[in-house]
């Protein structure tokens, strides 16, 4: 900006005096947005804003207006002193550049694109179908974990294993902290928060995550010493997200990957889908932006209220949970099995339980055992994990051959006078409403809330 003003070429880390730069005008600064939009530094009302979108002049705005001198003080015309940003030039034609795109009249918009249904869908599948543990294990269950929080790419690689937490209260979910985001930065906007099954299996983040976990050996980065849940074999969480970024461009340009809309995507779009899809699902807004973490205008209101919200925390994770939530509940009247031999005999989750709380490892134990009977699931497992796994258990069976020893249940998330409930919602029910068995354990339905406890329940073509 300043090289445009003077006429002359500024070297990039020349050294502005508080004098040069208290001597900017708002005209200076609107000739140069000018220019930057519109290729001119006088438009008038028949050109078209086609060099450059609002969003970036409102960039451009922000950034000069770190380095003015009076950067807290609007602009007074009359005294002509404050910050020049900020002044009514400046604003009106951010205001002009945007009416112009309303009319498709600006510059087209090269924001990324929010993922649809499919396209996620037929992310997850492409990676699943690579050879690459760390594309075909770790990726996914990066993606599902991101969707289930709503959260950044980066804040995700961010997460720690001492941040992942039992339930207390609810022992089939589990309790996850992000205590890293742009957004966050103090104590109170990083809340815990619940992490739930889902009865479609290529969403369900517990699964994912506890094949991951399990899969993942020692001399791939996944050692005790390594203290991220997504190391994507380095130590460095940096390094983690610029691999991530790297596979997932790769795999939305792969020709299998079949694109629903034109526009741009990116990692943003697996942050912009979830956020669309629980809206879509009736969540109010105020609930995604407390389960994605944003940035909220702070009242004084907001000192006096906990940071701990689970009811509304929850009911978005439910909205998420493709299929409904589910909880993984081990037969163990019929099988013959009890949680202590899923965790003390170490055949389930022998690598989880050495990184892990045993009531974290115990819960991500179940769904493991879950998929590794499922029929549909053997291709993606890896075979070293079942056979350990299916010989093991042939000792202890109980139940007719081909039969799953753990059974995913649909459940529904309620609140009521301030707490949250999640309940079982009971198989012969399910049946007597017009429930269908989903062919994995579970029941296909359309759970909606219609008050305090109260459950609406509607099939699912």
């Amino acid at each position: 900006m300043m090289s445009y003003r003077d006429g002359m070429d500024y070297d990039f880390n020349f050294e502005f005096s508080q004098e040069q730069l208290g001597e900017l005008q708002p005209e200076d600064i609107y000739k140069w947005m000018a220019f930057k939009v519109y290729g001119r530094p006088d438009p008038n009302g028949d050109d078209n804003s086609t060099l450059g979108r609002s969003t970036s002049l409102q960039y451009y705005k922000k950034a000069l207006s770190y380095f003015m001198p009076n950067k807290l003080a609007s602009w007074n015309s009359l005294i002509r002193c404050g910050n020049p940003t900020r002044s009514i030039p400046v604003n009106e034609l951010i205001e002009a550049v945007k009416k112009k795109e309303v009319r498709k009249q600006g510059k087209q918009s090269a924001a990324v694109q929010p993922l649809e249904s499919d396209e996620f869908t037929n992310t997850l599948t492409c990676l699943r179908s690579c050879s690459d543990g760390v594309r075909r294990y770790q990726m996914p269950a990066l993606c599902t974990f991101q969707f289930q929080m709503v959260g950044r790419i980066d804040d995700c690689c961010q997460l720690k294993k001492e941040n992942v937490l039992p339930c207390v209260r609810f022992p089939f979910a589990l309790i996850c902290q992000l205590c890293w985001s742009k957004n966050v930065k103090e104590e109170r906007e990083a809340p815990k928060q619940i992490l739930l099954g889902a009865i479609s299996p290529l969403y369900c983040v517990l699964l994912s995550m506890s094949i991951h976990l399990e899969t993942e050996s020692i001399d791939r980065g996944a050692s005790p010493e390594n203290p991220w849940v997504f190391p994507l074999e380095t130590n460095n969480p940096i390094v983690a997200q610029k691999r991530a970024y790297e596979i997932l461009k790769e795999e939305w340009n792969n020709g299998e990957f079949q694109r629903l809309n034109s526009g741009p995507i990116g990692t943003h779009s697996l942050r912009k889908y979830p956020s669309t899809y629980s809206r879509r699902c009736g969540c109010l807004r105020d609930d995604i932006v407390f389960r994605g973490r944003w940035k909220r205008t702070k009242k004084q209101i907001d000192t006096y209220i906990d940071v701990e919200l689970p009811y509304p925390d929850a009911k978005v994770a439910a909205s998420l949970c493709i299929g409904g939530p589910c909880k993984y509940v081990l037969l163990v009247e019929n099988c013959g099995l009890l949680d202590e031999w899923l965790l003390e005999y170490r055949y389930v989750v022998p690598n989880i339980s050495l990184q892990y709380p045993r009531a974290v490892a115990l819960t991500l134990a179940r769904p493991l055992l879950w998929a590794s009977f499922e029929s549909t699931l053997q291709e993606y497992l890896p075979p070293a994990l079942t056979r350990r796994i299916r010989s093991a258990y042939a000792f202890v069976c109980r139940l007719p051959q081909g039969k799953n020893p753990v059974e995913k249940r649909l459940v529904v998330v309620t609140g009521s006078e301030a707490e949250l409930y999640i309940d079982e919602i009971d198989a012969e029910f399910m049946h007597t409403v017009g429930g269908q068995e989903d062919g994995s354990g579970g029941v296909v339905a359309q759970v909606g809330l219609t008050g305090a406890r109260g459950t609406e329940i509607r099939r699912v073509s």
